[in-house]
């Protein structure tokens, strides 16, 4: 991954193949500029802040640990372009150092769109924040938008201050906080997964919005906790489980690779036929593909597909890589046979980020499911 700082506070990174071609220019004026609004800005104290200390204190840490990153592109006002280019980067952003450990929240990558400055069309970058910022939360990250007229979002502790101001249009990707309630607590998607990872942490300042919200959008303050429907249908039965909770997705995938060889991580497909309005849910092992002619078979139908994400997500009300029969009673559950064999079975918990671990026993019990032999490989 190229990467480099040339003594600077932040790391300049190259453009992807996404963009690649694009910049011929030197970017060392925009260097320029973006330090020392990090500098003279983000890590000064201002009379209009609302709280003693320095605008960003996240931001003199970041750079004293080199977890400053930054990558320039020219977008033609192309929000398309914009929305492309960002989620790229947000993939690449997963792999920048620091991964893991407490350093991880002091981690930044600053995209910036050197051509938006020159004309000041900025509308784009909002629009751009906006139409992204959910495939961010789901993965416990914020997209931010900043440039110079500023975007209207005032402090958190002066809503007349504009903290988002930059000389330089851009999006900036970082790690989800507690102190992002303020940014997300007016929309009940973002919400609800700001809550799954900081319900028990709200700053007391925000926690009465925080809770009207919740209230109004219907959410369960103790959504944090796994999916009421599921949590509901597993003590039902007296199920015995155990409730796994991942702030990260590389959390989740320490989670998994830490299971041992009694225990064994599932997958839930919702599949239906391709002649009628039968569904059904198939449980199998998550490291094998499944054939799906023993199911058919047992329904009676000729041929069977997996339904895609969105309609999955429809039907259930469970996102999709949350997805578990557990609490659904609409449709029947098939169940490897091969997965009897193991003392415990990871399943989705009905919200992202939350799994379910529980017996075999228990889940063919809870629900009512029919053992079969999918022939995996």
């Amino acid at each position: 991954m190229n990467r480099s700082n040339n003594g600077r506070c932040v790391n300049q990174l190259t453009p992807l193949e996404v963009d690649m071609g694009s910049q011929s220019q030197s970017n060392e004026q925009h260097l320029d500029t973006i330090e020392g609004y990090l500098k003279q800005f983000l890590c000064k104290p201002h009379q209009d802040l609302g709280r003693r200390g320095v605008i960003c204190p996240m931001v003199p840490v970041a750079i004293k640990k080199d977890t400053l990153y930054i990558s320039f592109y020219q977008c033609n006002g192309d929000i398309e372009r914009i929305k492309s280019i960002v989620m790229a980067e947000k993939a690449r952003f997963e792999q920048l150092s620091p991964t893991t450990g407490s350093d991880t929240k002091y981690k930044s990558l600053m995209i910036c769109f050197t051509d938006l400055a020159a004309d000041g069309s900025f509308e784009v970058i909002d629009k751009a924040q906006q139409q992204l910022q959910n495939a961010f939360v789901v993965d416990g990250l914020m997209i931010g938008e900043f440039h110079s007229a500023p975007p209207n979002k005032g402090g958190l502790w002066n809503e007349d201050f504009r903290p988002l101001h930059c000389p330089l249009p851009m999006l900036v990707i970082r790690e989800m906080m507690n102190m992002d309630i303020l940014f997300l607590k007016d929309n009940p998607f973002t919400l609800e997964h700001y809550l799954s990872r900081f319900s028990e942490s709200i700053p007391d300042r925000f926690k009465p919005a925080a809770i009207a919200n919740a209230k109004k959008f219907g959410i369960p303050l103790d959504l944090h906790i796994a999916c009421p429907q599921v949590l509901s249908a597993l003590d039902e039965h007296q199920a015995d489980y155990q409730i796994h909770r991942h702030l990260k997705r590389r959390d989740y995938q320490n989670f998994v690779d830490g299971l041992t060889q009694q225990q064994r991580l599932t997958q839930t497909l919702l599949v239906k036929s391709v002649d009628c309005d039968t569904h059904a849910f198939v449980v199998a092992d998550a490291d094998n593909s499944v054939d799906l002619a023993a199911i058919a078979a047992k329904l009676s139908v000729r041929e069977l597909i997996v339904l895609p994400a969105q309609e999955v997500e429809h039907k259930t009300g469970y996102p999709n890589d949350a997805v578990t029969p557990i609490g659904q009673r609409n449709y029947h559950t098939f169940v490897d046979e091969s997965l009897l064999s193991f003392s415990s079975l990871t399943t989705g918990g009905g919200i992202n980020m939350v799994s379910i671990e529980l017996a075999p026993k228990d889940l063919l019990a809870v629900c009512d499911a029919t053992v079969v032999q999918l022939h995996s490989h």
